[in-house]
């Protein structure tokens, strides 16, 4: 079983973020009294499964006190139960890590880290709105290596503004020299309701050239794999033996709980999400009223679950799968990945359909064309 815990406490919002967060720290201790109850309350969703991943996001989990994540962690690990070496990420922000927090992460039994750095140029950092510049980030990224975390991740981001292709080839040559085990690399998206978007709709910005974000995806995916990463999901790239299993989970549509506000839980037949609200989903919890809206999937939606969780991994989706699905499903892919597989979008191997290179500069349109809508009566 996989355990997500959100954490949404933010010292400062970045200007591309729409993911739920705060930056009054007031509620703290409110707020992991309610997730502690809500872990407490969800147990048997677990199904006596132990926990072989946990994963705190946010928000930014560096920003709290980390005697809070630690009791957490301690509270979820005695109530639920650990597999064998689970997985137990903590995100982190560059300047917030320090070699106390470390030690204190260490000894809760936290074993890997994604550090946001998103960049290693600072004027991209000051557009983005991130508290650390370039040095901080190589400095952070050293003291966790040197405390003993072997497995780290950064985020970095490309198809930023004002971004060329000589500060993206820059950001990524600074990532390989440091050496860590996992780098995820994602496409600026922009989301409504953030500033990015604001200065967007009030012409202070432009969206970068579509050719540009292609060539820096391609030099990302050259630059890494020639490094000996293995290009494992469209965004992620990780060494041998450290592919993140917590998020690989998602995409191979395991069951997963999610905890605090606006987390998100599977069980295979249903999803679940808290409410995106940080008052109302302690008030909620602390008087056991409902905190959380849900759907019970059809095969449908299962179907295009499948589409845009597996297909973007390297894995992709297996005929198999496809063999055991509802007779009008398989039909339908078959008969709509022709034209992909003709074009050379999508490759045929070991008994699976999966993106080649040019297929993931294409995904979104790829996957939308493979989901399967039902006729209207």
């Amino acid at each position: 079983m996989r355990l997500y815990i959100h954490i949404p406490f933010c010292k400062r919002r970045c200007h591309y973020c729409d993911f739920y967060s705060c930056t009054a720290f007031t509620d703290a201790g409110e707020y992991f009294d309610a997730v502690r109850q809500e872990a407490l309350l969800r147990r048997s969703e677990a199904a006596g499964l132990p926990l072989g991943s946990i994963y705190f996001g946010g928000g930014t989990p560096s920003a709290v006190d980390s005697a809070h994540i630690a009791e957490l962690l301690a509270t979820v690990g005695r109530e639920y139960g650990l597999a064998d070496n689970p997985e137990i990420t903590v995100e982190a922000n560059p300047d917030d890590i320090t070699p106390q927090w470390l030690r204190t992460m260490r000894q809760a039994g936290v074993n890997r880290l994604s550090i946001g750095v998103q960049s290693f140029n600072d004027d991209e950092l000051q557009r983005l709105n991130r508290r650390h510049d370039a040095k901080q980030a190589r400095h952070s990224v050293k003291m966790a290596t040197d405390a003993g975390f072997d497995n780290c991740s950064i985020d970095l981001m490309y198809g930023l503004p004002h971004q060329d292709l000589h500060s993206w080839e820059y950001s990524i040559e600074q990532a390989i020299a440091l050496n860590i085990s996992h780098i995820s690399a994602y496409m600026l998206t922009w989301h409504p309701n953030t500033e990015f978007w604001r200065q967007l709709r009030n012409n202070m910005l432009s969206t970068p050239d579509d050719e540009l974000c292609i060539r820096q995806f391609r030099l990302l995916k050259r630059a890494l794999t020639a490094a000996g990463y293995l290009h494992y999901e469209i965004s992620n790239f990780a060494r041998p033996h450290r592919i993140a299993t917590h998020n690989t989970a998602y995409w191979r549509n395991e069951p997963y709980i999610g905890i605090g506000p606006s987390a998100h839980s599977y069980d295979g037949t249903t999803r679940r999400w808290n409410v995106a609200d940080m008052p109302r989903y302690i008030r909620q919890i602390n008087a056991r009223h409902k905190w959380w809206e849900s759907e019970t999937l059809t095969l449908t939606d299962k179907y295009n679950d499948l589409i845009i969780t597996s297909l973007r991994t390297m894995w992709g989706v297996s005929k198999l799968t496809l063999k055991n699905l509802n007779p009008r499903f398989s039909t339908h892919f078959s008969r709509t990945v022709e034209q992909f597989i003709a074009d050379g979008s999508i490759v045929v191997s070991n008994d699976s359909y999966i993106l080649s290179d040019n297929g993931m500069l294409l995904s979104d349109h790829i996957m939308e064309e493979l989901m399967f809508v039902p006729p209207e009566h």
